[in-house]
Parts: C-alpha cells; structure tokens; sequence
C-alpha cells in the first residue's frame, strides 16, 4: 500500500516485485516512536596522571557510562504487532599510558585502552530497508559492544621536522553488524 491505515503502526511499500521497498509509520507510530528515548549518562575522569620521573611518565582514566532504552511502540518484524522494547547497559571502561623520554628530541609510547557501545534505538527498534537494500529488523535484546585497543609508538621532532609513528591493534567482542 501507498498510504498507511489510521490505526495501523506502520505500514510496508513494495516494489513491482513484491520486495520491501519502504518502511511508512502512520501518525500512531510516528507519535510513539517520537516518545522512544535513549539516555546515556558518561562520567569520565582522568585518574592518574603522574610524572614518576623526568623521562617517565604514566597517565590513566575511566568512563562510567549508563544507557536506558525505552522504545514504547516498535513493529514486530514477525508478527506484525506493536512491541515495547526497554533495556539498560551498564560499564566502567578503562584506559592507561605509559610516556618514555629518551632525549629531548624523542617520545616513546604505548597503551591499553577499552571501549563500549550500547545498542542504539536504530539497532534494537529499526524495521526499514537500508541503503545497501537488505531489510534492517528490530533486534532487542543485543548486547553492547565491547573493544580493547593496545597501541606503541614513537615521536620524533628535531628543529622543524617532526615524524611519528604508531601501531595498533583492537580486539571486538559481541560487534553490532549493522
């Protein structure tokens, strides 16, 4: 159908051959869907962030983060029918540096990092045809994405060259493929 129904919570537009083309949200879903909230509350701190010597220096932090979803009104990808999808996230990520001053003229560095995702309202609420043409569904229920990023390096500046180089590497646990 080209129009959605009053009473209906969305509606599919299809193509000439029956595939999905376009998702359309009646007012009813429009409404609900306006009322959906994501909050994600982020304290972040440096907590140390100590010179132990005049070539050594160490540095580190945390982020505490807490993400509530509440989506009141999303279309159940098999059913069809309306679904109110909730869920919260809680983490404390953390992250630290170390600092060698060899000379003047040169940083040696390394560090350890993680990181954290909460699934988004698109992730969990989204019914609609993406970009790339593949039907993106409601997926509730997924768990936030978690990274943990080790790095070194150095940097180098004599008079007005500098040059700097830096390997990484980032292991992913429970990836959101979009």
């Amino acid at each position: 159908p080209e129009s959605c129904p009053s009473d209906s919570i969305a509606c599919r537009r299809t193509s000439g051959s029956g595939s999905l083309r376009h998702v359309a949200t009646s007012s009813k879903a429009g409404d609900a869907l306006a009322q959906a909230s994501a909050l994600s509350e982020a304290a972040r701190t440096n907590c140390l962030d100590l010179p132990l010597a005049d070539w050594l220096e160490v540095s580190g932090g945390a982020r505490g983060t807490l993400a509530v979803l509440r989506a009141g009104a999303v279309q159940d990808p098999i059913t069809g029918l309306e679904i109110t999808v909730e869920d919260a996230w809680t983490n404390v990520a953390g992250g630290g540096r170390l600092l060698l001053k060899p000379s003047p003229a040169l940083r040696l560095f390394a560090g350890v990092s993680q990181g954290f995702r909460a699934p988004n309202l698109s992730d969990t609420t989204r019914l609609d045809t993406a970009r790339s043409g593949e039907l993106e569904v409601p997926s509730p229920g997924l768990r936030p994405e978690r990274t943990l990023t080790v790095e070194g390096g150095a940097k180098m500046r004599e008079g007005p060259l500098t040059c700097e180089a830096v390997a990484f590497y980032t292991w992913l646990t429970d990836v959101i493929d979009r």
